[in-house]
């Protein structure tokens, strides 16, 4: 925190404009969905029943690659929306 606070504060929108690229970048690496077929079985839930025979119940969470993808989407159109915002205030903000 020290060093931000000499920057200017069109400084701290550029730092801002390289966060959210970098997130934007990264979220791709995350959520990248190699095939059409794709399904991630995660498990959601584990807990185990103590009766006459101990038994683990576990529940799961299948993540399909079209919801993966439509998720995707969706957070990239807000972060480029954000990312183009920040863009403009710098562009409109910039004196030099």
């Amino acid at each position: 925190m020290q060093g931000i606070q000499d920057f200017s504060p069109f400084d701290l929108l550029w730092e801002q404009i390289h966060i959210q690229f970098t997130a934007i970048v990264q979220a791709k690496k995350i959520i990248f969905v190699e095939s059409k077929d794709e399904m991630i079985k995660k498990l959601k839930k584990e807990k185990s029943v103590v009766s006459d025979f101990t038994d683990i119940e576990e529940e799961y969470q299948f993540l399909f690659a079209w919801v993966r993808h439509a998720t995707f989407l969706n957070v990239q159109s807000r972060a480029m929306a954000e990312l183009r915002s920040l863009i403009k205030l710098a562009h409109e903000t910039d004196e030099r």
